[in-house]
């Protein structure tokens, strides 16, 4: 069933990063081609996800001509929104199919990538020293502060971080500390008292 091919495909995104993310509405404009020599009226495209964790919100439209050996567009019609738990990076497949009446004619698909928040670890600062030279030394009590970066295109919410050490010479006086949410392309710091 590879009559009407899948081409290309754009989209629009609710927070307007050019990236698909989770909890966000996706708007698609996909192009398609009828490669056989056949005309048709009154068609009907239906859009379906592989994977359970999306929620397609306008799955079907009706097309009222496409002639033989055309190239078209279904624009501004299908609409998504992807579950928090897809991981970053996740291919989610996505299948059209057309039917005349209750024939199918065609089906197709195509894929898009996933793109989440990406925590890093950025750098650490001491602060508070004993002699303020902002360099932990032995016998000093000092505040670590850990700055970490969101490279991804979502806000990381509520980001508490724990601090441990494999060293007997390093004693950890608070190992909770929290950042709060960073936003895409933001650092944010916690601290750390250590002796």
């Amino acid at each position: 069933l590879g009559k009407i091919i899948f081409k290309n495909l754009a989209f629009s995104d609710e927070n307007n990063n050019g990236k698909i993310n989770t909890n966000e509405e996706i708007k698609i404009n996909v192009e398609f081609e009828n490669t056989s020599d056949e005309s048709y009226s009154n068609i009907t495209a239906k859009l379906s996800c592989t994977n359970d964790l999306v929620n397609i919100k306008n799955n079907t439209t009706t097309i009222n001509d496409i002639a033989a050996s055309q190239t078209f567009s279904i624009k501004d019609i299908f609409s998504f929104v992807i579950d928090k738990k897809v991981i970053d990076q996740e291919k989610l497949y996505f299948d059209v199919e057309f039917f005349n009446g209750e024939t199918r004619i065609s089906s197709t698909r195509f894929y898009v990538i996933v793109t989440d928040k990406k925590l890093g670890f950025s750098s650490i600062i001491v602060t508070n020293d004993n002699n303020n030279n902002g360099i932990l030394e032995a016998g000093e009590t000092a505040d670590l502060g850990i700055v970490m970066n969101n490279s991804g295109s979502e806000i990381a919410v509520n980001l508490n971080g724990t601090l441990t050490s494999s060293s007997e010479f390093i004693t950890i006086n608070n190992d909770n500390a929290e950042f709060g949410s960073i936003a895409p392309n933001v650092s944010a710091i916690a601290y750390y008292n250590v002796t």
